[in-house]
């Protein structure tokens, strides 16, 4: 009996396994496009300046890359993300010529394929609530809000981009018991389309870096 058990468990592990990676090898088709955004830090309740400015671009088989500049920090390289849809990711620093990669499990993989075909109904997570429907540049937008102790975060989500969140913002309550904005993101355009190659450039001919000694080179800019 014990042994049939553990062939039976066994068999379900790697059955689970086999159905996780071909989830993750499979094809997906989605809209493509490329935003730019903006975040806006707050104090007090007003806003205090901007911190980052990012474009983030999809394609249409699911791979994404997004870019990010500090302009309170000029001297700070910029940095792209990439996260190709056969599964390989990579950090890459352009300007100066060095990137560490590296490999999404299946699990995750599939995962996030998974939710790109299949969105959920309305855009709606388990444990958010679904505020009401605005438009942002345009485009039809579910507001969903998630609150976790003192802080709230609320995301507004274009249908039809499968749930892409063109503007957040983050709240944390005060001693007042009122919300206070800490931080909010905001699309300033969307474009529609295949994005351009650039955003999803392996950089090559850039030197694989360890992530400490790729953050140590980030942190003193050479």
């Amino acid at each position: 009996g014990i042994l049939l058990v553990l062939l039976a468990t066994g068999g379900f592990y790697i059955s689970r396994r086999a159905v996780l990676h071909v989830r993750a090898q499979a094809d997906v088709v989605v809209a493509p496009f490329t935003v730019q955004q903006q975040t806006v830090t707050s104090s007090g309740g007003q806003p205090s300046g901007v911190i980052e400015q990012r474009e983030f671009a999809r394609r249409s088989d699911g791979s994404t890359a997004m870019q990010g500049t500090f302009p309170s920090q000029p001297e700070h390289p910029i940095l792209r993300r990439v996260d190709w849809a056969d599964g390989r990711a990579a950090l890459l620093a352009d300007g100066l010529e060095m990137k560490y990669s590296g490999r999404v499990s299946d699990k995750r993989l599939g995962s996030w394929k998974a939710n790109l075909t299949n969105p959920p109904t309305g855009c709606l997570y388990v444990g958010e609530t679904r505020d009401r429907q605005e438009q942002v540049l345009g485009y039809d937008t579910t507001v969903v809000v998630k609150t976790v102790g003192v802080r709230r975060t609320t995301e507004w989500r274009a249908l039809a981009l499968q749930c892409f969140d063109l503007q957040t913002r983050i709240e944390r309550m005060d001693d007042n018991g009122q919300w206070e904005l800490l931080a909010q993101k905001s699309a300033t355009f969307v474009t529609l389309g295949e994005p351009s190659a650039v955003f999803f450039d392996s950089g090559a001919t850039y030197s694989e870096t360890p992530p400490s000694a790729f953050f140590k080179k980030l942190s003193e800019g050479a």
